[in-house]
């Protein structure tokens, strides 16, 4: 793992190689923030030909790291997945709005068959079978809302 020094280091080399064809001047770290796993830290200063000011960032995980120019940049590696998006992901999904109701929906659908499957002349209470409908419903309805075009 790099060192506080070793990063700040690492970030302004990369971002005076990268930007090497207009050249840069007052190149120093601007922040560094702590997520996805890593650290992303921003470099400011001001290309040498016109003086206008720059930001890049640079993500570190581990001892890898990765250049990114400006945040549009940093928006579609987020969406790609820095650092450990995989448990990021998982937990979006699984407690999801829609998710959540689908995971109620099966538990539920699982109590009506335990009860169906031991007592097969019992009757399904009421209230049990108006509750899957109504989540059912509510878990349908919001997939609809996901679909493109909506």
């Amino acid at each position: 793992m790099l060192s506080e020094s070793q990063m700040n280091e690492t970030a302004i080399k990369a971002v005076t190689d990268v930007q090497q064809m207009r050249g840069t001047i007052d190149l120093h770290v601007r922040s560094k923030i702590e997520c996805f796993g890593g650290r992303l830290v921003v470099v400011a200063g001001k290309f040498a030909d016109d003086k206008a000011r720059f930001e890049n960032y640079i993500f570190f995980n581990g001892d890898n790291w990765e250049h990114m120019y400006n945040t549009i940049e940093v928006v579609k590696r987020l969406d790609q997945g820095i650092g450990d998006p995989a448990l990021l992901r998982a937990f979006r999904s699984l407690f999801g709005v829609g998710a959540v109701s689908g995971i109620i929906a099966l538990a539920m659908t699982a109590a009506i068959i335990i009860i169906l499957s031991r007592h097969p002349e019992a009757h399904v209470p009421d209230i049990l079978a108006n509750a899957l409908t109504t989540i059912l419903g509510f878990y349908f309805g919001s997939q609809v809302n996901r679909l493109p075009g909506k």
